[in-house]
């Protein structure tokens, strides 16, 4: 799916809003939230 101007994607997760991470001790692959554009949830700091 081709990006245009009309509707930006995340350059990072392609608009999927997942990451695919491979995690080396277990050797296998993780799916994770796109920390660039991902809502970020409301904290009690």
């Amino acid at each position: 799916m081709p990006a245009t101007s009309d509707s930006p994607v995340c350059p990072i997760c392609q608009g999927t809003g997942i990451l695919v991470h491979v995690d080396e001790e277990v050797c296998c692959q993780v799916e994770v939230p796109c920390w660039a554009c991902a809502v970020p949830e409301s904290r009690e700091d």
